[in-house]
């Protein structure tokens, strides 16, 4: 897995769709190009969310324009 993940890190930067200079932390790179590249190697990703529970409110928040359209 670490071979994969070294691979399109690795290639990414070769290509140029990540760079930088100076050193840099992996969250200092956009995500979007990693993910689907880990998408299209075969590791699939998903965003799973453990924060809505049964009952708990949920707090939606608009913007200022559909706020004062409401």
């Amino acid at each position: 897995m670490f071979c994969v993940i070294g691979g399109v890190a690795a290639r990414l930067l070769a290509e140029g769709t990540w760079r930088g200079t100076g050193v840099m932390s992996p969250e200092q790179f956009e995500p979007d190009p990693f993910l689907e590249a880990m998408s299209r190697a075969g590791m699939p990703w998903q965003v799973r969310d453990d924060t809505v529970r049964v009952g708990t409110p949920r707090v939606v928040t608009r913007s200022s324009r559909e706020t004062v359209a409401a």
